[in-house]
């Protein structure tokens, strides 16, 4: 039976995340951002490419997912 938590911030999630999972470094946050922010990521440019959208108008997937979903883009705020 899975959890939900409709209704929530992001921020009400992210620490029940914390709680109930683990919370990463700041070194792994480095990282993992660092990974995704790769705008020449072979997946990345796939999708743009197949979407008709700009190489370069996201630079993770989360961006991606969020402009073929027509909602703003997060990493912009």
């Amino acid at each position: 039976m899975g959890l939900t938590m409709s209704g929530r911030s992001d921020c009400e999630l992210l620490e029940w995340a914390f709680a109930n999972g683990r919370k990463p470094s700041e070194e792994e946050i480095e990282i993992w951002n660092d990974c995704w922010r790769d705008q020449y990521a072979p997946r990345l440019r796939f999708r743009l490419e197949e979407a008709g959208m700009p190489i370069g108008s996201a630079l993770t997937m989360f961006d991606f997912i969020d402009l073929d979903e027509s909602r703003p883009l997060r990493s912009a705020e």
